[in-house]
């Protein structure tokens, strides 16, 4: 099987045997966008004779381009998952057409590998945006929390203040910078750990339980030393969603 997440700013795609990803590739949104083409990447991955393939995306434009192109290719649609699919368990959301997609399939897989119906669950993904989702013990989503990304905090301050130095963003750095490019770096990712830990406990408080918690996303690898060891990282959900979500539709669909 191969599934594919077409993101905000990277699109990844990862060939499946059984329940292990044997490979994966990535490629940026934009240059996808530019060139007009996502299928020499993915042919350069894998033969698409015969496979399922499995797409969602948060940008329509990307998504009917992968759609057309492998449509051509393998002469049937690939199955995309949008938020009207069936993933096992329940929106309890008021507007559940603005619910983007990746949130609800990262709730959906928490739910499905880490919940097991026998604990409620946050799921963090750290990607352009920070989203943290609430999932009961039952598999109801409960909704969730919206913030910017790190990167994208990081690139506001830098364009309302052009004048501060740019340093690509690394783990490991002071708590309490000695100097502006430490102080810049601790701020960011620091402050990010802080807000993800402490909005956490908050969600918890107000769940009223004490619920696993889950991260993901691109950026998940950088934040999580500064996190409770208890949080667990899997930065390859949304991708387990996809084949977990292609599997439960499988009979009709997939």
């Amino acid at each position: 099987m191969i599934v594919i997440d077409a993101g905000n700013t990277l699109i990844t795609c990862a060939v499946f045997d059984g329940e292990n990803i044997s490979q994966v590739h990535r490629v940026t949104t934009q240059e996808c966008l530019q060139r007009k083409t996502f299928l020499e990447h993915l042919t350069e991955l894998h033969d698409l004779t015969g496979q399922d393939v499995v797409i969602s995306s948060v940008r329509r434009q990307i998504k009917e381009l992968i759609i057309e192109e492998i449509s051509k290719e393998t002469g049937r649609r690939p199955f995309v998952v949008d938020v009207s699919t069936d993933m096992g368990i329940t929106l309890l959301y008021e507007t559940p057409e603005t619910l983007g997609v990746d949130r609800i399939i990262c709730a959906a897989a928490g739910f499905h590998l880490y919940s097991k119906g026998e604990s409620p669950l946050i799921v963090i993904d750290l990607g352009t945006a920070t989203t943290m989702e609430c999932i009961s013990e039952n598999g109801e989503y409960l909704g969730g929390v919206i913030a910017p990304g790190l990167m994208s905090s990081y690139e506001g301050l830098l364009m309302r203040a052009p004048e501060l130095p740019r340093r690509e963003l690394e783990p490991g750095g002071p708590l309490i910078g000695r100097s502006t490019t430490q102080c810049i770096l601790s701020g960011v990712i620091h402050g990010h750990a802080s807000l993800v830990e402490g909005m956490t406990e908050k969600m918890a408080r107000s769940m009223g339980s004490s619920p696993g918690v889950l991260i993901t996303g691109g950026f998940s690898a950088l934040v999580k030393p500064l996190l409770p060891e208890t949080y667990v990282l899997d930065q390859d959900l949304i991708l387990k969603g996809l084949r977990i979500i292609c599997l439960l539709n499988r009979v009709n669909k997939c």
